[in-house]
């Protein structure tokens, strides 16, 4: 009776958990949700833990990436304890507490060895890809919107759509690279039995998400992303390489042909690219009040600021506090009035080493190493589509760093770190050994 008992509420944990993941990307267009199931997920491994009492060892590679999400909280400490600065305010902690929350999170999952079902969890990849696709077209289409933000923001809103796309896009190729046969049927139930046309439709929806919010930064990085993951799934599928490039080459040009008719999405690629070369002509002269020309007046004070400190950053109260000495050293041309000193600066690197300086990047580079660590190891594996969903999203992350900073942006952050935690639990799920206890 006791085991039944057990395999029963094993069964329970494991189809929670599995819920909430399917969660985090069904809902993913609110901006709160990645927070609030990573907190649900940690009250219910809390909850495991205490009723199994049962726990297994960490692998290696798990610990670095758990030591790397803490170093990220740690190093938003040393520059706080300088001129006062906890009396100004704690929000600079918003984001790094969602990282001690993913570590707590991934060393609770791997120490109780807990499960989720993959299958679930891709297809709601698929289905919130379709999902966001749908708000984009309401938004953009019917309400007007000029772009697009879901029920989030602009910029949260079409990464979202870019990373439920480069996952739809990797597992679409793993039916190519499979050889999956079409199913007998209906149309609809083809396309639900089929996974590489379910898959592919997901990626079409994803697009109009990312193009109708219109930002560039996050349509660079998801081009590099797709790059490296079909690069990979080519190198290493060996026997299906025609097929992969003859199917991708099919998806791009449906997906080009069906966008194309749509006037909508062809002004909003114009209107924001022709926007560069307006950007970057008004800016020389001095006209800095623009997409581009604001992020290199930010960037030349983010530096600054790294001279200033350049191991441990500046605090935000010091930063308003310096924010004249800043202009004068940057030379800046933004409006020191209008500084909100809370603000983030539009670069992933020159934002981590104004606010907390070479402390920070080291945190954020042991981020992304440990991650593609873990990545590299799993292409040898059985898992080697997770391993190319992982390093694809770090590279998109890494590019849209570039003039973004979505590891430090609370909804992008938070996305972050519950996708890395559910893949890596989807990786090693299969083969731990349940007699490995501490």
């Amino acid at each position: 009776m006791e085991t039944g008992r057990k395999k029963y509420f094993e069964y329970i944990v494991v189809l929670l958990l599995t819920l909430f993941s399917m969660g985090v990307f069904l809902f993913s267009s609110i901006k709160t949700s990645p927070q609030v199931f990573t907190i649900l997920f940690f009250i219910m491994l809390i909850f495991y833990a205490f009723v199994s009492k049962k726990f297994y060892s960490i692998p290696k590679e798990i610990k670095f990436i758990i030591y790397a999400f803490c170093a990220v909280f740690i190093a938003t400490f040393p520059n706080m304890f300088f001129n006062d600065s906890f009396s100004y305010g704690l929000k600079i902690f918003n984001m790094p507490l969602g990282y001690v929350l993913g570590a707590a999170v991934l060393a609770l999952s791997f120490s109780l060895r807990v499960s989720v079902k993959q299958e679930a969890i891709f297809y709601a990849i698929g289905f919130g890809g379709i999902i966001n696709g749908i708000i984009a077209i309401v938004q953009k289409m019917i309400m007007g919107v000029d772009r697009v933000y879901g029920f989030s923001a602009i910029a949260e809103f079409g990464n979202i759509g870019a990373v439920l796309g480069l996952c739809a896009f990797a597992y679409f190729l793993a039916q190519v690279a499979q050889n999956q046969t079409q199913k007998s049927g209906g149309f609809l139930r083809n396309i639900f039995q089929n996974k590489k046309i379910f898959f592919g439709v997901a990626v079409i929806f994803s697009f109009f998400t990312m193009i109708f919010s219109q930002t560039r930064g996050v349509m660079l990085g998801f081009i590099a992303a797709v790059i490296v993951v079909f690069l990979l799934f080519f190198f290493l599928g060996k026997e299906r390489r025609w097929a992969l490039l003859k199917q991708s080459i099919l998806l791009v040009l449906i997906s080009g042909i069906l966008l194309s008719l749509i006037p909508q999405v062809r002004d909003s690629i114009t209107k924001r690219y022709e926007a560069v070369g307006s950007d970057i002509a008004q800016y020389k002269e001095s006209e800095y009040n623009t997409s581009l020309g604001l992020r290199f007046e930010m960037w030349k004070e983010a530096w600054t600021i790294f001279k200033l400190s350049p191991v441990i950053g500046l605090s935000p109260k010091s930063i308003c506090d310096r924010k004249y000495e800043i202009k004068e050293l940057s030379g800046s041309l933004r409006d020191v009035e209008n500084l909100n000193c809370y603000g983030r600066y539009h670069n992933e690197i020159l934002n981590v080493l104004a606010r907390k300086g070479a402390l920070g990047l080291f945190a954020l580079l042991a981020v992304w190493v440990s991650l593609g660590i873990f990545a590299f190891k799993l292409l040898r594996s059985k898992e080697r589509v997770i391993a190319i969903l992982i390093l694809g999203i770090l590279t998109h992350y890494i590019v849209w760093g570039m003039g973004g900073e979505p590891m430090s942006a609370f909804m992008d952050g938070n996305f972050f770190i519950i996708i890395m935690i559910i893949f890596s639990l989807i990786a090693c799920q299969k083969t731990w050994k349940k007699d490995e206890k501490i």
